[in-house]
């Protein structure tokens, strides 16, 4: 019979053998009947024999590396040239960091209404704590038209890359992200932009960020802006 046990104020009257691996600390402990095995982290029981399993606390593992499937939730404030812009996405995290996603920019009051993009893509080194995305979007853009009936005019979707590079240590992190739309018109201007994210992670699952986000949308040539926001991990 297998069996689990914590540490416990126990008798100490059983052999003892020690294995050392890397990392890892075996102790085989040999109980004659009636006898019970010494206080330690973790105890593996098998008939009467002991195996004691002691981890380094120097070799702990980083929980964050490997997060699983996860949603993530942001809103993003950012301080335009002209106007603020209001930033939302959401983006589903999956096995080897592989990501769908959404977002739309949204600028009120402005004659350049935003963008939007629906995204995939997948993470070049997989999980840990250093990320290299490569993906691709399909994005549309609008701007504002006073002059006609509809006031809003969307362009037709447009396919566009997306390249990322980020570090996670801690509860800091960073990332750069570089968006460009594929092809020589007005619309992939509009959805060619740089981003750099800077963050903290309050808790697990709630982080703020800061932002340097550079625009490329035409007439808005290299114009830049700071931002702040926060995200949700579920």
């Amino acid at each position: 019979m297998l069996a689990f046990a914590l540490s416990a104020s126990l008798a100490h009257a059983c052999d003892h053998v020690s294995i050392d691996a890397p990392g890892l600390d075996l102790d085989v402990v040999d109980c004659e009947e009636g006898e019970t095995a010494p206080p330690v982290a973790s105890v593996v029981v098998v008939g009467d024999a002991a195996v004691v399993i002691d981890e380094d606390d120097d070799e702990q593992v980083d929980l964050d590396v490997d997060r699983g499937d996860h949603l993530l939730f942001q809103y993003g404030l950012q301080f335009l040239p002209e106007v603020p812009g209001h930033q939302l996405s959401a983006r589903l995290i999956g096995e080897k960091d592989a990501y769908l996603g959404a977002e739309l920019r949204y600028t009120p009051g402005s004659d350049f209404a935003g963008v939007g993009r629906l995204s995939a893509g997948f993470d070049v080194l997989g999980r840990g704590n250093w990320d290299l995305t490569l993906g691709l979007f399909l994005g549309s853009a609008g701007e504002w038209e006073r002059s006609n009936a509809d006031a809003v005019l969307m362009a037709a979707p447009v396919a566009g890359t997306e390249i990322g590079f980020g570090i996670e240590t801690g509860r800091l992190f960073g990332k750069y992200r570089w968006l460009a739309g594929i092809g020589g018109g007005p619309v992939d201007d509009l959805l060619t932009e740089n981003e750099l994210t800077l963050g903290f992670k309050v808790t697990d699952d709630l982080h703020v960020f800061g932002q340097y986000l550079v625009l490329s949308p035409g007439e808005l040539d290299n114009q830049s802006g700071l931002g702040i926001g926060a995200r949700l991990r579920l």
